[in-house]
């Protein structure tokens, strides 16, 4: 093993040497174990503020408080732009629009698809999606047998 100089870290990169040492009491610093103070910043690390996090996100939208050219008078009225926020409502009424369609058939059953009102195809039990305002799905029982019960007098030419 080798010795470490007095001027050199023994945690750090060999060859290099820690510097000169400080007198000034705030490197100096030790707890009762002999270890180093930390900083502060290092040492509690706390949450965002929620206020400071709604604001970048505003600010990255396009919003928030605006200096100079705004028409704004009121500072805590934030002015969107629209141009970045309609495609996230699309792109949200998109996803809204797409899981709507999903429906399901029952074993018995038979589906008749309907689109803009004309057949279109038979749908086979299960989950199936569909097109909403598009297509349009009638479930129809296949098991059941109906009956017609009809009684009435037959003339015969005998």
């Amino acid at each position: 093993m080798s010795q470490n100089g007095p001027d050199q870290d023994p945690w750090g990169k060999p060859g290099q040497s820690s510097g000169p040492k400080q007198s000034d009491n705030s490197s100096d610093k030790q707890n009762e174990n002999g270890w180093g103070a930390r900083d502060n910043k290092n040492q509690e690390q706390s949450p965002p503020d929620i206020e400071e996090v709604f604001n970048n996100l505003l600010k990255k939208l396009g919003g928030g408080n605006k200096k100079g050219g705004s028409n704004n008078t009121s500072p805590n009225i934030p002015a969107f732009n629209l141009g970045k926020i309609l495609p996230i409502a699309a792109v949200i009424g998109g996803i809204i629009w797409g899981a709507s369609g999903f429906y399901t058939i029952k074993e018995a059953e038979r589906g008749v698809t309907l689109r803009f009102g004309e057949f279109h195809s038979i749908v086979q039990p299960g989950l199936n999606w569909k097109p909403t305002f598009i297509d349009k799905v009638i479930p129809v029982n296949v098991e059941q047998v109906r009956e017609l019960k009809t009684q009435g007098a037959m003339l015969t030419k005998d």
